[in-house]
């Protein structure tokens, strides 16, 4: 089985993951949206 590990800012999937069953897990940010916010800043 697989879990997947989303980004709730934006939705972007992140890593997988060996599971005993399937998972999926929400960080709150990204790189992705990291690298966002310091620009924006």
């Amino acid at each position: 089985m697989v879990g997947i590990i989303i980004c709730q800012s934006c939705n972007r999937e992140l890593d997988h993951f060996d599971g005993e069953k399937i998972t999926t897990l929400y960080a709150s940010s990204c790189k992705q949206c990291e690298k966002k916010k310091e620009a924006e800043n």
